[in-house]
């Protein structure tokens, strides 16, 4: 009985001790060598328009669901293609939320994508998951006013 005592107190303390350090470094760690990306690495604060994706994103561990998806964005935080360069001009806008976005998806099977792929012409993908109309003003007149980047159409 005595052993069987001690082997319940040393696995008490062991699985006690795992569960504390699995809660408090366990996602730090995985977050600073860079095998997950939860969604707050993703998503960050944006102060003129709520929220946005993070800039200059490059990776294959982006989440949604049980899956893991190819994300990238470029250096204003907008997805799109990793292998296109970043443009100042467009000819159509999109934006929208988690249905122009994508999620999930990596950007060339987003419609957005096969629309870009398809019809050769420039186009940028604004949208992230829930967006609101109010969001989608703010977001446009900021891009618009800031200069950060210009549209013939915006859908």
């Amino acid at each position: 009985m005595s052993k069987f005592r001690n082997f319940t107190k040393i696995f008490l303390i062991t699985f006690s001790l795992f569960l504390i350090v699995d809660f408090f470094v366990g996602e730090r760690l995985l977050k600073k060598i860079g095998i997950i990306y939860l969604e707050e690495l993703i998503r960050v604060p944006n102060k003129e328009y709520n929220y946005s994706f993070k800039k200059n994103i490059n990776t294959n561990f982006a989440v949604w669901g049980n899956s893991y998806y190819k994300l990238c964005t470029d250096s204003r935080g907008f997805k799109f293609n990793c292998e296109d360069k970043e443009k100042s001009n467009y000819k159509i806008a999109f934006i929208g939320d988690s249905f122009v976005e994508g999620i999930g998806l990596p950007y060339e099977k987003t419609f957005v994508g096969k629309f870009a792929n398809r019809s050769n012409l420039e186009i940028v993908n604004l949208g992230v998951a829930s967006y609101s109309p109010y969001i989608y003003k703010k977001k446009i007149k900021h891009l618009i006013l800031d200069k950060t980047i210009s549209f013939n159409h915006l859908i």
